[in-house]
């Protein structure tokens, strides 16, 4: 079996400051896989979301602002799902994929993650990760510190939220996924120099099914 060719959902919010839920529900009907991003000040992010499902957090990469991603393999999905991240004093940006074809046991693989040094810069590599098998997902998040411009990103990867930083509602932050081959780093891109945090993962698709034919040999008495 093989991940869905993109997300079947997607959705991104401004947290505001103490965290929040997601604007849109989605109907998340066909997704058995979700993986969110946190852009923050707080660096304490929790995520939730309204079908109950049971999260599991890689590791928070920081510089003045804190990039991070979480993941689950749902138990519900269905109409009207929302998902939160809370933050106390955090101020998160927050963006959220849904897929389909996630090994259901274990589908975490790799992380890396990376930040800026003490001087600001106009770009930051995630590290590399090898995904465990031809085809696997690769996710990455970032964020900076008060970026108020779009992000970018090489590699072939394609961007599925990207939330600016606001004054009032939240910090920057933007993730990006593709469906990879081999070893990756790709680098975020933005204008005018900043600190910032990124984060690279990938995640197992589930196994191939495979089907065993039995042939009954029939010998003909007498023959």
């Amino acid at each position: 079996m093989a991940w869905s060719a993109a997300p079947l959902v997607n959705a991104g919010w401004r947290g505001g400051q103490n965290g929040g839920t997601s604007s849109a529900s989605l109907d998340t009907t066909g997704c058995d896989f979700f993986v969110m991003h946190m852009g923050s000040l707080a660096l304490n992010g929790t995520p939730t979301d309204s079908k109950g499902n049971t999260w599991s957090t890689l590791t928070l990469q920081s510089q003045s602002a804190g990039s991070q991603l979480f993941y689950s393999v749902p138990t519900s999905v269905g109409t009207g799902h929302t998902f939160n991240i809370a933050a106390t004093n955090g101020y998160p940006s927050c963006q959220v994929q849904g897929w389909s074809g996630a090994d259901q046991s274990s589908p975490f693989s790799s992380e890396n993650g990376n930040q800026t040094a003490s001087t600001p810069s106009t770009s930051i590599s995630t590290g590399s990760v090898t995904p465990n098998a031809s085809g696997d997902l690769v996710v990455t998040g970032a964020a900076g510190y008060l970026l108020l411009t779009t992000m970018s990103i090489d590699n072939g990867f394609t961007i599925s939220d990207d939330i600016p930083y606001d004054a009032v509602s939240s910090y920057d932050g933007a993730m990006a996924w593709k469906l990879q081959t081999g070893a990756v780093n790709p680098q975020w891109s933005w204008t005018g120099a900043r600190n910032a945090a990124a984060n690279i993962a990938t995640f197992k698709a589930a196994a191939a099914t495979t089907t065993t034919y039995h042939f009954l040999s029939l010998l003909g008495a007498g023959s």
